[in-house]
């Protein structure tokens, strides 16, 4: 895919506010356990948040990190692709 090319499910992020940086910061200390990782998005609204991306047993998330909102995405854990596996294991 190009630089120019928009397939509809992706877009250029602009730079982000001291306040997203501070959420985002306070957020990155949630990884670990249940918490798989963290990241910026949208709520439902367009208004930025917080998203947290935790099993379904995670418990105690915050519903505000620096003055965002935060958003939970109920995922399976995030684990890193061994570059040396076989690729037809799964």
């Amino acid at each position: 895919m190009t630089d120019d090319v928009n397939d509809g499910l992706t877009e250029q992020a602009g730079p982000i506010t001291d306040q997203e940086a501070a959420a985002l910061a306070e957020a990155v200390g949630l990884v670990g356990g249940e918490v798989s990782a963290v990241g910026l998005g949208n709520t439902d609204d367009g208004d930025p948040c917080v998203v947290v991306y935790a099993s379904a047993q995670a418990e105690d998330l915050p519903t505000e990190l620096a003055g965002l909102p935060v958003r939970v995405v109920v995922s399976d854990p995030v684990l890193a692709l061994d570059e040396d596996a076989d690729e037809n294991q799964v």
